[in-house]
């Protein structure tokens, strides 16, 4: 139930592990949360829980405010909050442990799903937990090219205070995501 109990960071770590055994030439690791998951929880709950997750205060990397959304897209901004901060979490054991190698890219973040209540608020407060500079946030905003376009609108000018970023979106037919662009 706790996703950021150690043993959740040892299993990523381990995976991390296996992927980098497994394919020693890889160029980029991306960590990246579940298709529009939910954190359990009520409103309430999930709003000090998201308060805790990030440190304090609700405010994107300039200090402004942070509107949280209501309902089904605050589970899901918890959940990929969640996601991103074990994975960081996760990354930075690895390296301590001397499991990435130097040149390796690493990206973290988020598939929220179509729901584009979530974005604002995801945007702004991603950076609060994979806070390492060097690792690029990476989005997929939603289901379908035009609607990670208007996803992606959502995000303020400075939102991301200079952090490289990866949008990765795709086609698909019949249910098979196999047309990457």
């Amino acid at each position: 139930k706790d996703r950021l109990h150690p043993l959740m960071r040892e299993y990523v770590l381990s995976a991390i592990r296996s992927i980098l055994q497994t394919y020693p030439d890889l160029d980029i690791l991306k960590l990246v949360s579940g298709e529009g998951a939910q954190y359990p929880g009520s409103a309430p709950e999930l709003r000090d829980y998201i308060q805790k997750l990030v440190g304090g205060e609700l405010t994107d990397s300039q200090g402004r405010p942070v509107q949280l959304p209501e309902g089904e897209a605050l589970s899901i901004l918890a959940d990929a909050l969640t996601s991103c901060k074990l994975a960081s979490e996760a990354v930075a054991e690895a390296r301590r442990a001397g499991v990435l190698r130097d040149g390796l890219e690493l990206a973290i973040g988020s598939y929220p799903g179509s729901n584009l209540k979530v974005h604002p608020a995801l945007f702004a407060l991603i950076g609060r937990v994979v806070t390492d500079p060097a690792i690029k946030l990476h989005f997929l905003p939603a289901h379908g090219m035009a609607l990670s376009a208007k996803a992606m609108a959502l995000a303020s000018g400075a939102t991301f205070s200079g952090r490289k970023l990866e949008i990765s979106g795709w086609t698909e037919f019949d249910g098979n995501m196999y047309l990457p662009q």
